[in-house]
């Protein structure tokens, strides 16, 4: 069971938004200003959706594979629960991510006022 081009540039998109949203937080903690603010916003909002993305990509490959699978026995049940697990990651890492990142923010709005 590949990832795919479509799976793999989705990846790139969530880890590339993830570093960004990361270093706007930090920025916004360590000097706050209402335009860093601007900015972290939409990107939570862009990380969030690919997290999304990823999971429908990756539940879309693991239908793919069961619906070509044949048989439902013990090994195709197991490469389906495992590719369900596999497309829940993204989301995870994300999501953690979008944790830290507003909890800096938190920081960043305690030193505004």
């Amino acid at each position: 069971m590949g990832i795919g081009f479509l799976g793999l540039l989705q990846l790139a998109i969530v880890l590339v938004l993830t570093c960004i949203t990361l270093g706007v937080a930090i920025s916004f903690a360590v000097k706050p200003s209402e335009s860093k603010l601007t900015v972290l916003r939409p990107l939570s909002l862009g990380l969030a959706f690919g997290a999304v993305g990823m999971f429908c990509a990756g539940s879309a490959n693991t239908l793919a594979f069961a619906s070509n699978a044949g048989l439902a026995d013990a090994r195709n049940v197991q490469m389906l629960l495992g590719g369900f697990a596999e497309a829940l990651l993204p989301g995870a890492v994300a999501f953690s991510a979008l944790a830290v990142a507003w909890a800096l923010a938190a920081v960043g709005f305690h030193r505004m006022k």
